[in-house]
């Protein structure tokens, strides 16, 4: 009986803490505010998982637009910004892909896309002040419960084209080294 008792009248503690880990001293909570501390403590987890995410993203070489069902950024991180020549600094989050993007075949495959043609692949040529910057683009479409989006990503092929010029010269010099001793033996 007095074991009963004191678990009646006992009300317990609930530790908070807040979102790097630190508790928060004095913090009693009663039992009916645990489900109002459940959906508070799991939306600064979302909101942590999404500062992360955008860190990730943040930190890529590769270009990455986060499009909604009717064609508005939600995500360009820096690597896109400066793969498509735009203004540094400037946020297009909320604008329309095809008022901010000038570049038809891209916005092109993004109509494509989200007509559910399946994902577009793409290359196309971004002139930044007097160089030619060689982009490979992707577009896909996904879907959640209630809506899809779409994804661009971009890549710069500068390097790749590097790469490939210099292997080409070089197979044309070994060829041309071969053939000229071959030639003189004859």
């Amino acid at each position: 009986p007095a074991f009963t008792e004191h678990c009646v009248t006992h009300t317990p503690t609930v530790h908070v803490y807040d979102a790097v880990g630190v508790r928060v001293d004095g913090a009693v909570y009663e039992p009916a505010d645990v489900p109002r501390l459940t959906r508070v403590l799991t939306e600064m987890m979302v909101l942590q998982e999404a500062d992360q995410t955008i860190t990730a993203l943040s930190g890529m070489r590769d270009g990455v637009i986060l499009l909604n069902q009717n064609f508005e950024i939600m995500l360009l991180n820096p690597s896109a910004n400066y793969l498509l020549n735009l203004t540094k600094g400037q946020s297009y989050e909320g604008r329309v892909f095809h008022e901010v993007v000038r570049i038809p075949a891209l916005t092109r495959a993004v109509d494509a896309t989200e007509a559910e043609t399946g994902p577009q692949k793409l290359s196309v040529e971004i002139v930044n002040g007097e160089s030619i910057r060689p982009i490979r683009a992707r577009v896909d479409r996904f879907s959640s419960s209630s809506h899809h989006n779409l994804l661009v990503t971009l890549r710069d092929e500068t390097e790749a084209h590097r790469i490939e010029e210099i292997r080409r010269e070089f197979v044309a010099n070994v060829s041309h080294e071969l053939k000229t001793p071959l030639a003189a033996i004859k």
